[in-house]
């Protein structure tokens, strides 16, 4: 397995050591297997299908408000790291509001997925919609954010990504989010979608990204001490993964193959990918010792 590096610090230690940092634990983080919400944001690599508008609202006995594994970007009727997450390394019973949508570059993710979708459904605080407002609070919940793949693929700035998705943290957080997960963008460079001969020259361009999002994190937690921040190095992990294949139980005739083992088309991983990275997620997550002891965790959404 991936071994995602935690290393925590305190507030202020957060100017020092920003690059080195991916883990920031306040006093709301219950730990993961507390966890009773979880929110997800993001493009094709978290998209299940689900809409806001059209689903029924996520249950226990539906736990992505679209019948699993929802309709992902992985093989027909295959599940996605958001839905192994859900299922098969969680151990408690979360509900997911995975409102992600293929192709989905930052703007789509602040404008839509959170202005538009969360916070005029699950995140209003609009008093004629508390009724229907699912009972999540600042600790028994997460939100996590996987974006900017599209983005950098555009040929779009880091930066400019980078100052919508952290507009977006802030609507958040205003709406009472206090724990963040924060996947980073994975080597597109090494999918079947780049040629070897384009690969070495665009790799420095996710490294910038990805450091780039550690300084803006860090920036995040320093502005609002109460919250829990965590990055999960994704980069790293597929770097990983191609590097040893076989390890993972991967053909590595494969590691650059559209239609093998490791990626179902140009750009998207297969579900056995996506089964590695849900399960190195929720290893991160496990690691993190919580603080908080919330109550009522488990009542009925």
């Amino acid at each position: 397995m991936f071994n995602n590096l935690i290393t925590t610090a305190t507030l202020t230690e957060v100017d020092a050591d920003e690059d080195q940092v991916n883990v920031y634990v306040g006093p709301h983080w219950p730990g993961f297997a507390s966890l009773r919400y979880l929110f997800v944001f993001g493009d094709s690599y978290s998209d299940v299908g689900y809409n806001s508008d059209l689903c029924t609202p996520p249950s226990d006995e539906n736990p992505l408000g679209v019948v699993f594994p929802g309709q992902t970007y992985a093989e027909d009727d295959a599940p996605n790291w958001v839905g192994y997450l859900a299922t098969e390394f969680n151990k408690s019973r979360f509900l997911v509001y995975d409102y992600a949508v293929g192709g989905a570059v930052t703007r789509h993710l602040r404008f839509e997925q959170v202005e538009r979708e969360f916070l005029k459904g699950a995140g209003s605080r609009d008093s004629d919609s508390k009724a229907a407002r699912p009972k999540w609070n600042a600790g028994n919940s997460l939100f996590v954010s996987w974006i900017g793949i599209n983005d950098l693929g555009r040929g779009w700035s880091s930066a400019a990504a980078l100052d919508l998705l952290f507009e977006a943290q802030e609507m958040l957080f205003e709406a009472g989010a206090r724990n963040f997960l924060f996947i980073d963008i994975p080597p597109i460079n090494r999918s079947p979608a780049a040629s070897l001969a384009r690969a070495a020259s665009v790799d420095p361009l996710y490294k910038s990204h990805n450091t780039q999002l550690s300084s803006r994190i860090a920036r995040f937690v320093k502005s609002h001490p109460e919250i829990s921040a965590f990055q999960f190095y994704a980069y790293d992990m597929f770097n990983q993964m191609l590097d040893n294949p076989e390890m993972y139980g991967f053909n590595p005739k494969d590691v650059r193959k559209a239609g093998g083992s490791v990626w179902v088309d140009h750009l998207h991983p297969t579900s056995a990918v996506h089964k590695v990275i849900a399960e190195n997620v929720a290893s991160f997550l496990y690691e993190i010792e919580g603080k908080s002891q919330p109550e009522a965790q488990f009542s009925k959404s």
